[in-house]
């Protein structure tokens, strides 16, 4: 009997290809909020079965990256601030749960690791790069949590992360215009400093320290995001013609 490889062509063909053709076009703006994706389309782009498609799909609507409906499709979904809300609701969860087991037997190297990202992160925030800053703060709070060695935890995380930053770029960034790196901040508060404090706790092996650290931090920057949802809000009703 012949065997069908349509879909382990170069052994990459896989439902995480498709899952990650879907994500990187969400990323680099192919994908936007409220595109209809069509299995038809992607298994003839990348050239795998539909079922491989099919499979992918319903990880990418476990994920939180689309939604279907009814009758109709599979859709990118929006994000909106109500979505803000619970990604930072499940990453204070996890992350709190990951921080403590890492703290209790980081070693050397994880802390070594955590700290690089610190120093990019300082050096990101002085040059008010926005982009820099957000791969260096994902990268360190991915590692805080992939030193668990909890793959299922690193994957929902790695999924919920991402979709925080791009939230964050949707609703504030793009929409207000506006860096927010140590805004009217003294250094012992600033972003930098949060994840300084993070790791020292985590070197300490101090894991009621550094949970507590890292349940503030990541309220604090949802925080950041609804006031400037509400500050772009009002600049937009401000700068609206009158009728």
């Amino acid at each position: 009997m012949k065997i069908k490889n349509r879909d382990v062509k170069n052994n990459v063909s896989t439902p995480m290809r498709a899952y990650e053709y879907v994500v990187s076009g969400i990323r680099d703006g192919r994908f936007l909020p409220a595109t209809k994706l069509s299995d038809r389309d992607i298994a003839r782009d990348l050239d795998i079965g539909h079922m491989t498609v099919r499979e992918a799909m319903g990880k990418l609507e476990e994920h939180g990256w689309i939604e279907r409906i009814p009758n109709k499709g599979a859709f990118i979904r929006k994000f909106s601030r109500q979505d803000v809300k619970d990604i930072y609701m499940l990453r204070e969860i996890m992350e709190a749960v990951a921080i403590r087991e890492l703290a209790e037997g980081a070693t050397k190297e994880h802390v070594d690791k955590l700290q690089t990202c610190c120093d990019r992160i300082e050096s990101s925030c002085v040059n008010r790069n926005i982009q820099l800053y957000q791969k260096a703060d994902q990268e360190f709070h991915r590692l805080s949590v992939e030193f668990t060695s909890n793959k299922r935890l690193c994957e929902l995380f790695d999924a919920l992360i991402l979709q925080g930053h791009l939230a964050f770029e949707f609703l504030v960034t793009k929409a207000v215009g506006m860096i927010l790196l140590n805004v009217s901040e003294s250094f012992e508060h600033s972003f930098p400093a949060r994840h300084i404090h993070i790791t020292q706790a985590i070197a300490d092996h101090d894991p009621d320290q550094a949970e507590s650290l890292v349940r503030k931090h990541i309220r604090f920057g949802y925080e950041i995001i609804s006031e400037m949802v509400d500050l772009g809000n009002n600049l937009r009703k401000k700068a609206a013609p009158s009728q």
